[in-house]
């Protein structure tokens, strides 16, 4: 067996900043995740960022930006119902059915008292990147619990989601 012919070559590419400010850019951001849905676009969801460029004060996203790596270009695509705020969650594309299925992750909520409090998040979520809606999944098997800088990867033949390590508390 050859070694140099069981190698792939990958191409790591960082994106430049838009040539023109868009509305459509996102905020900066940390703890999202980003999946490539198609040969030229990349999908950014969630995180968390500072509100008002207070970095002690901070705010778990919900929202999706495509970026069109051909031509530098940011939208914030129409979403037909509304997603779960989270960050350190994790993001898997399944490129035969065009979904995105999401678990884990922290949110911030508010407590009774007003005050913010870092949740963990259990629920898995399937975005259909063709219409782009949200919809909870019919799941086989036991769901993990609810998790927050774990890892998930789909294995090919069976499509299962394979979710290890992270943590259950905030």
């Amino acid at each position: 067996m050859d070694d140099d012919n069981d190698k792939q070559n990958i191409t790591m590419v960082v994106s430049p900043p838009p040539s023109r400010k868009s509305k459509d850019m996102p905020c900066p951001r940390w703890g999202h995740s980003m999946v490539k849905i198609n040969q030229n676009e990349v999908l950014v969801y969630g995180g968390q960022t500072a509100k008002n460029n207070q970095h002690h004060r901070v705010k778990t996203l919900s929202d999706l930006y495509l970026h069109n790596l051909e031509t530098n270009e940011w939208i914030k695509p129409m979403i037909n119902n509304e997603a779960i705020a989270r960050q350190w969650h994790t993001a898997t594309f399944l490129p035969k059915k065009n979904l995105m299925i999401t678990f884990g992750g922290e949110s911030l909520v508010k407590t009774t008292k007003g005050k913010d409090k870092m949740v963990v998040v259990d629920r898995v979520m399937v975005l259909d990147t063709q219409v782009m809606l949200w919809f909870p999944p019919t799941v086989s098997g036991a769901i993990p619990g609810g998790r927050s800088g774990h890892s998930a990867s789909l294995l090919p033949h069976s499509q299962e989601l394979v979710v290890f390590g992270g943590m259950r508390r905030v």
